[in-house]
C-alpha cells in the first residue's frame, strides 16, 4: 500500500469495474502540448472558471425569483465568485500533484501538473482579490456566520474525503456527491433571506450539483482507476454502469416540484436536470472534454430566463 493510501480506499476499490474505454485519456491531451492545439471552449474549464460562473448564476437566480434584479449586493457576488474560484484552483493543483500516471490523467489535471507555478500564482492573486473584497467591500453582517458554517463543512469535506483523517487513516469514497452539496451550501450562504420554498429549491440544487459531479466522475472512471481510487465511479461500480439513472431520477423529481410550485428557479432546475439526462444519454460520441464542459453549461439554465 502506498504511503497515505487508506485501508478503506484499498478495500472499496472494486475489482469488477466495467471495462471502460481508455479514452482517458483517449481524448485527453498531454500537458506538454502547445496551447494552440486546444479548442477555445476548453480554456474556461482549464482555468477553473466554470464553477464560479455557475455559482454566481444560481446566486442571481435564487436572489431574483422574477429574473429582474438580483437581491444580493455586488460584493456578495464577487466574494462568492472568488471564493469558489480559489477552492477549485487549489483542488486541481493538489490533484495534479497526486497523479500516479500522467498519461492516464484528464486534460485538466495534466494542465495543472504542467503549469503548476503559473496556476499557483493565479491562486494567490485570486486569494488576494478575495481578501480585498472581504476587508474593504460593504458585505452584510449576516454573511459572516454563514461563511463560518460553510467553512466548517468545507473542512469536514477535506478531512473525510481528501485527507483521510478518520481514525485509522480511513478516507471515504464518493467525494463528488459531497462536493456538489457543499457547493450548493456556499451559494445559499450568499442569499439575504431564505423562505420555505427557497430551502426546498436549494436542496434540489444541491442534488443537481451532486449529479453533475457524479456524472463527470463516471466519464473520468478510466482515469480515476489509476489516479483517484476514492472517486465515486470507482468506489461505486454500479454507478459507472448506469449513470443515466441519476439525471433521470432528478428530472422526474424536479418535474414533480414544478407541479406543486411554479417559479423561475424550479423551471431552471428542471431544465438543467433534463439537459444532464440528455447529455448522458445522447452524448456518448462526444469527446470526453466536450462532455465535461457541456455538463457545466447545462447548469446555466437560469440565464435562459433573460431571453424568454
Amino acid at each position: 500500500m502506498e504511503p497515505g493510501t487508506s485501508t478503506l480506499r484499498k478495500a472499496t476499490t472494486p475489482r469488477n469495474l466495467p471495462d471502460l474505454p481508455i479514452e482517458a485519456a483517449g481524448t485527453e491531451q498531454s500537458g506538454k502540448e502547445s496551447a494552440g492545439s486546444r479548442p477555445w471552449w476548453i480554456w474556461p474549464h482549464l482555468f477553473s472558471l466554470d464553477a464560479p460562473i455557475v455559482a454566481a448564476v444560481w446566486l442571481w437566480a435564487f436572489g431574483s425569483p422574477g429574473g429582474a434584479v438580483a437581491s444580493p449586493s455586488w460584493p456578495v457576488f464577487a466574494g462568492l465568485f472568488l471564493a469558489v474560484w480559489a477552492i477549485y484552483l487549489a483542488d486541481r493543483l493538489l490533484d495534479g500533484r497526486r497523479l500516479r500516471d500522467l498519461t492516464r490523467a484528464t486534460t485538466r489535471h495534466q494542465f495543472y501538473r504542467a503549469h503548476a507555478f503559473p496556476m499557483a500564482a493565479l491562486l494567490c492573486a485570486v486569494c488576494l482579490a478575495g481578501g480585498g473584497v472581504a476587508l474593504f467591500a460593504p458585505l452584510p453582517p449576516v454573511l459572516w456566520p454563514r461563511v463560518g458554517v460553510v467553512l466548517v463543512f468545507v473542512a469536514l469535506y477535506g478531512f473525510l474525503f481528501v485527507k483521510g483523517w478518520l481514525p485509522g487513516g480511513i478516507q471515504l469514497g464518493g467525494k463528488e456527491a459531497g462536493c456538489g452539496l457543499v457547493f450548493a451550501l456556499g451559494v445559499a450562504a450568499g442569499l439575504p433571506a431564505v423562505d420555505g420554498w427557497t430551502t426546498v429549491n436549494l436542496a434540489a440544487f444541491g442534488l443537481l450539483c451532486a449529479t453533475n459531479c457524479l456524472l463527470i466522475s463516471c466519464w473520468d472512471a478510466a482515469s480515476d482507476r489509476v489516479n483517484d481510487r476514492s472517486a465515486a465511479a470507482v468506489c461505486w461500480p454500479a454507478l459507472a454502469r448506469r449513470p443515466w439513472i441519476l439525471p433521470a431520477g432528478l428530472t422526474f423529481a424536479c418535474a414533480g416540484l414544478c407541479l406543486v410550485h411554479q417559479s423561475a428557479v424550479t423551471h431552471s432546475l428542471l431544465g438543467a436536470a433534463g439537459l444532464l439526462w440528455l447529455l448522458e444519454s445522447a452524448g456518448g460520441d462526444l469527446p470526453t472534454d466536450a462532455r465535461r464542459v457541456l455538463a457545466d453549461v447545462c447548469l446555466l439554465t437560469p440565464l435562459a430566463g433573460l431571453w424568454l
